[in-house]
């Protein structure tokens, strides 16, 4: 999840929060769920690793409404909290190193081959063949 800020035709956008990572058929499943259940409002939500509030604004009343838009709004982490996430991320990236094309932890094959490339490249940008 991020948290930015931008320009939007012109006129700045003083805060958005969009997930990252996600695909569009979870973010369309989620928001059309939320519009469904018939709040605007879904405090204390946690997706993932992180805590949020969902909102699905409607357009419209009755039969009629739409959804005019839905986002998530980040909530703040305790300062454990973020430590632990942290922590966690740290040691995922260290002890698993990921398959640059699927993002996925490497097999012993694929990190033996990546290794043998590594040497490769490492001699020949010393000079030799």
């Amino acid at each position: 999840m991020v948290t930015i800020q931008f320009e939007w035709e012109g006129a700045p956008k003083p805060i958005s929060t969009s997930f990252i990572g996600t695909s569009p058929q979870f973010e369309l499943a989620l928001y059309t769920l939320a519009f469904g259940m018939g709040k605007e409002e879904y405090d204390n939500m946690t997706i993932g690793p992180y805590k949020c509030k969902l909102k699905a604004y409607k357009m419209g009343r009755g039969r009629n409404a739409k959804l005019g838009t839905a986002f998530p709004e980040a909530l703040p982490m305790s300062k454990d909290e973020a430590a632990t996430l942290l922590q966690s991320r740290f040691r995922t990236h260290t002890n698993n190193e990921v398959n640059e094309r699927s993002g996925k932890p490497m097999t012993k094959a694929q990190k033996k081959n990546a290794a043998r490339k590594a040497a490769k490249k490492k001699k020949k940008a010393a000079g030799g063949h």
